[in-house]
């Protein structure tokens, strides 16, 4: 609907107060929808930039990072197969020709660090928080 052409029925219009309508309902559109998704590329890695659409750089302090992009530490155990949980008396002797190995019960948990950070170049999935104001920084993408 053309809202230039209801104001002209009423006796004439700024051509500035269209514009300032319009825009008004461009905001409320934008406002009803809780996250905007957008694909970004990351352009400098320390301190963070992305760039959107070679337009605006995001910095870091606008983006809420997932563990899918970034370094962080974790703990992890794993029970090896080989392995047969078989505990012995450490003053026993295994016999010539047997393969068990001695096991602990308590799992071995070990500190490790997973290295997801973004790299130059790489394309991202951004969700835009309600307001505009940040962004969280989803997962990588790439072209099928």
């Amino acid at each position: 609907m053309n809202i230039s052409w209801i104001l002209n029925l009423r006796g004439g219009c700024n051509v500035d107060m269209v514009k300032l309508i319009k825009k008004a309902g461009m905001q409320a559109m934008e406002q009803g929808a809780p996250v905007n998704i957008l694909l970004g590329t990351v352009t400098q890695v320390n301190p963070l930039v992305i760039s959107v659409d070679q337009k605006f750089p995001i910095t870091g302090e606008f983006l809420y990072l997932t563990d899918n992009v970034r370094d962080y530490k974790t703990k992890l155990s794993f029970d090896n197969p080989s392995v047969k949980h078989v505990v012995k008396d450490y003053t026993m002797q295994d016999e010539e020709g047997t393969n068990y190995k001695i096991a602990f019960q308590d799992k071995a948990i070990n500190d490790v660090t997973i290295y997801n950070g973004l790299k130059v170049g790489e394309r991202v999935l951004l969700l835009r928080v309600q307001g505009g104001q940040k962004f969280v920084v989803l997962n990588r993408v790439v072209e099928a």
